[in-house]
C-alpha cells in the first residue's frame, strides 16, 4: 500500500467509526490501523474519538430503528392443520408431515416431520411453506423453535419455484438437539418476488423432527443505541442514511479530526450519467502470492473494480453531488495506476455547476495516475448550497483517454465541532459518539447472567425459580420470611431490592449482594427478554435471558463431586449414597424428587400467590434412570416455584444412575445423578 493510500485509509473516518461503535454495543475490542509492525503505520492510528470518555454504560444496547414487521407465515404455530400451508417435497426417501399436540415449544401444537428413508443429501426431503413475498434488499429474519428425537443436522433455505428456483439467500445450518431450542437466521433479499419458499431440508437421516413457532419477517432497521455515563453511541447498520431525532442533553464532542459530511459518489452509483460512447473498464488485477508475507504486483485498481473510458473526441461525465447540507467542500477525484495510464489525456477539464451555472473549473493531466492509485484534488473550501443542486462534470480539453471514476467529497465543517445535538444524521454503516451535557451516574448494581435456580442453564420460565448473578445488589443476605408476605400474595422486593422480567414484577425470595433468587412472574412471552434489578440506589444494569414456555428441571446437592438429584424416600430420609443421613433408592420404590420450571397445573395456580394445596401439572412429565423409563405416578406444584414428581425407580443396576426429565419437548440438563441399590 502505497503512503497516501495508506494517509486515506486512516483519514476515511466513517469505517472507524462503524468498527468503533459496533465494539461499544457489547464492550468489545476494537483497533484500527493497518499493523504496528508496517512501515507505513509504525504505530497505532489515534482518533479524537479515543480520546473522548465515554464513562460506564448504563445498559446493553437497544434497536431504535423501526420494529420488524408482521410475520409472513401462515400457521407457523402449527395450532391449525398443515393442510394447505405446510408440504413436503419428496425427491428421493420418505418422510410424514403432521400437526402433533402432544408436545410443543408455544401454544399447544406442533409441526412433525418423521422421515422414514433417508435421501442422499438433505434437500432431498423438504418442509416448507410456498408462495411467501420478499422485497428486494430487505433484511429478513427466519425464527423458530425446534427438536429432534435424536442429534441431527438440518439446513433452512429460501428459493422459488420451478423451474429455476432462484436462490434467495437464505442458507443456514442447525445442529437440532433433543430438547426444545430458539433458532434464527437473517439473509437479505436480492429480487421482488411472490414465490419465496421457506424450505426445511430434513431429508439427511431418518427420525423425528419437530417445528414450532416458525416466523419469517423483515428484521427490522439495524439502528441501535447504548447509553453511558458520559455519553451515548449510535450505529447505523444498514445501507441507507438514518436520521436519529428527539434527542435530549446530548452535544457533539470537540474534535479537530473528521469531517462533518465525508462520502464517495463512484461511477457504478446513480449519481453517475455521461453522454457520448464511453467503455467501462476493469481495471482490477490480482496480486500474486510467491511466499510468506509477500505479494508481487502489478498492484492499482480503479475503484470498485471498473471506470468509465472516453476514447471518442468528445463526451462529458457527471457526478451528483447529493449535497447533504450548506458549507465549503474538497473535491477529489480517483485515478488508478493503470500501465496505460500515459496514454491518457493531460488536459482533463473539470467544472463544478452550481444553479446551472459554472462555478469553479480546474484540469488535470491523468497522465500523472502511473506514479501510483490516488486520490487527485480538483477544489478545495468550495462554497456550496444544496439549493444550488451542485454537480462535478469533466469533458477532454487535450488528446488521449478520459478517464471517470469515483469522487470524494468532504466537508470543511467537522464531525465533533461540540455542537448542540439534537437529531443526528448518520451515514450508511457509521456510528457517532456523542457527549452528555450532564453526566448521569452509573448504575451501583449490574446484573451479569440470570439462569434457572436448579440447573443453572440460561433458560426459564414462569412460575419457577431463577438465579440472577451480578454485584451490588445489596450489602447484607436473607430469604423472605413471613412478614414479607401479604396475605397469600408473595413479596416483589425484600429491604428495598425487586426485580422485574420483561417489565414484569418477579417474586423476590433471597438476596445477597451478588446475587438473587426470584420466581418469574406469570407471562406468556418467549424468547430473550430482559431482567432488571432495583436497589435502593437505582436501577440496575439489566441482563437477558431465554424465557421458554417450559424449563424443567431437579434441583441437586453436591457429594464427592458428584450432583445427585433432591429427592427423598416416603419416610424423609435423602436418596443418596449410603451414610449417616441418605440411603439409595432401590427398584420398585417410589420416592419424591423435587425441582422447578415443569409449567403450569390444572387447575392453573397464579405464581403471584402462596400455593394453598398441591395441584397436578397439566402437561405430562417424563423421567428416565439409567435411561429406563420411570413411572410418574404423580407430578405437580407443592409449593410456590416447587414442583414435586412422585417416581417409581425402574429395574436397573446398582450404583449411580443417570436421571433425566422432560416435559412436552423440553428435556432438563445431563449430568444428574441418583443412588440405585439392586436387588
Amino acid at each position: 500500500m502505497s503512503p497516501t493510500l495508506a494517509a486515506f485509509a486512516r483519514s476515511y473516518y466513517p469505517n472507524m467509526r462503524f468498527g468503533l461503535a459496533l465494539a461499544l454495543m457489547n464492550d468489545g475490542f476494537f483497533t484500527y490501523d493497518i499493523g504496528d509492525m508496517n512501515a507505513l503505520s509504525p504505530t497505532a492510528w489515534w482518533y479524537d474519538e479515543y480520546d473522548f470518555n465515554l464513562g460506564f454504560p448504563l445498559g446493553p444496547a437497544i434497536r431504535i430503528g423501526a420494529a420488524p414487521s408482521a410475520d409472513l407465515v401462515q400457521n407457523g404455530g402449527f395450532e391449525n392443520s398443515l393442510q394447505g400451508k405446510w408440504q413436503l417435497d419428496i425427491q428421493q426417501g420418505g418422510a410424514t408431515a403432521v400437526q402433533d399436540c402432544s408436545v410443543a415449544a408455544d401454544g399447544s401444537c406442533s409441526g412433525r416431520v418423521s422421515v422414514t428413508t433417508a435421501g442422499d443429501a438433505d434437500y432431498r426431503i423438504s418442509f416448507e411453506q410456498e408462495n411467501l413475498p420478499l422485497v428486494t434488499g430487505t433484511s429478513y429474519q427466519v425464527q423458530f423453535w425446534a427438536r429432534a428425537d435424536s442429534p441431527t443436522t438440518i439446513s433452512v433455505h429460501s428459493q422459488g419455484g420451478a423451474p429455476s428456483f432462484t436462490d434467495y439467500k437464505l442458507s443456514a445450518q442447525f445442529s437440532i438437539g433433543t430438547s426444545w431450542s430458539l433458532y434464527t437466521a437473517s439473509f437479505t433479499a436480492p429480487l421482488t418476488v411472490n414465490d419465496a419458499r421457506l424450505e426445511f431440508w430434513v431429508g439427511n437421516a431418518t427420525g423425528n423432527i419437530w417445528f414450532d413457532d416458525v416466523q419469517l419477517a423483515p428484521s427490522g432497521t439495524d439502528l441501535f443505541r447504548r447509553d453511558f455515563s458520559n455519553g451515548v453511541v449510535l450505529l447505523n447498520g444498514i445501507l441507507s442514511t438514518q436520521t436519529v431525532s428527539a434527542l435530549t442533553g446530548l452535544q457533539h464532542f470537540q474534535g479537530t479530526q473528521a469531517p462533518r459530511y465525508q462520502y464517495i459518489v463512484d461511477d457504478s452509483d446513480a449519481g453517475f450519467s455521461a453522454t457520448g460512447t464511453w467503455n467501462t473498464v476493469t481495471y482490477n488485477p490480482l496480486p500474486v502470492y510467491t511466499g510468506p508475507s509477500l505479494l508481487t504486483g502489478p498492484h492499482y485498481h480503479a475503484w470498485e473494480g471498473a471506470l468509465h473510458q472516453l476514447d471518442a473526441s468528445s463526451g462529458t461525465a457527471q457526478w451528483d453531488f447529493s449535497l447533504p447540507a450548506d458549507g465549503s467542500y474538497t473535491i477529489q477525484v480517483w485515478l488508478p495506476a493503470a500501465p496505460n495510464a500515459g496514454n491518457w489525456t493531460k488536459n482533463a477539464v473539470y467544472e463544478v455547476v452550481s444553479n446551472g451555472k459554472v462555478i469553479f473549473s480546474a484540469s488535470l493531466d491523468q497522465t500523472t495516475a502511473s506514479s501510483g492509485d490516488g486520490w487527485h484534488t480538483i477544489a478545495t473550501g468550495l462554497s456550496l448550497t444544496v439549493a444550488g443542486a451542485p454537480f462535478l462534470r469533466v469533458h477532454n480539453g487535450g488528446s488521449g483517454s478520459l478517464i471517470a471514476d469515483a469522487v470524494y467529497v468532504t466537508s470543511v465543517a467537522l464531525y465533533n465541532d461540540g455542537s448542540e445535538a439534537p437529531q443526528v444524521t448518520l451515514a450508511p454503516f457509521d456510528g457517532i459518539l456523542l457527549q452528555r451535557q450532564t453526566p448521569v451516574a452509573a448504575p451501583t448494581s449490574r446484573v451479569n447472567s440470570a439462569v434457572n435456580a436448579a440447573s443453572y442453564m440460561p433458560a426459564i420460565a414462569s412460575g419457577g425459580f431463577l438465579s440472577i448473578v451480578g454485584t451490588g445488589f445489596t450489602n447484607s443476605s436473607r430469604s423472605w420470611t413471613s412478614s414479607d408476605f401479604s396475605g397469600h400474595n408473595l413479596p416483589t422486593s425484600l429491604d428495598g431490592v425487586s426485580v422485574t422480567i420483561n417489565g414484569k414484577p418477579a417474586y423476590v425470595e433471597y438476596i445477597s449482594p451478588t446475587q438473587i433468587n426470584a420466581l418469574a412472574p406469570d407471562d406468556d412471552t418467549i424468547g430473550q427478554v430482559q431482567v432488571q434489578v432495583t436497589t435502593p440506589q437505582g436501577a440496575s444494569y439489566p441482563g437477558v435471558v431465554l424465557k421458554q414456555k417450559l424449563s424443567p428441571a431437579f434441583f441437586t446437592y453436591q457429594s464427592g463431586g458428584t450432583s445427585y438429584v433432591a429427592a427423598v424416600h416416603l419416610d424423609g430420609t435423602l436418596v443418596g449414597p449410603a451414610g449417616p443421613s441418605s440411603r439409595p433408592a432401590a427398584p420398585g420404590e417410589v420416592i419424591e424428587i423435587y425441582g422447578t420450571g415443569f409449567g403450569p397445573t390444572n387447575p392453573i395456580l397464579p405464581s403471584a400467590q402462596l400455593v394453598s394445596q398441591p395441584a397436578p401439572l397439566s402437561l405430562p412429565a417424563a423421567v428416565t434412570v439409567g435411561g429406563v423409563n420411570a413411572q410418574v405416578q404423580w407430578a405437580g406444584l407443592v409449593s410456590s416455584g416447587l414442583y414435586q414428581l412422585n417416581v417409581q425407580i425402574p429395574n436397573v443396576g446398582t450404583g449411580d444412575q443417570p436421571i433425566q426429565t422432560s416435559v412436552s419437548g423440553f428435556q432438563a440438563a445431563t449430568g444428574v445423578f441418583i443412588s440405585v441399590k439392586g436387588n
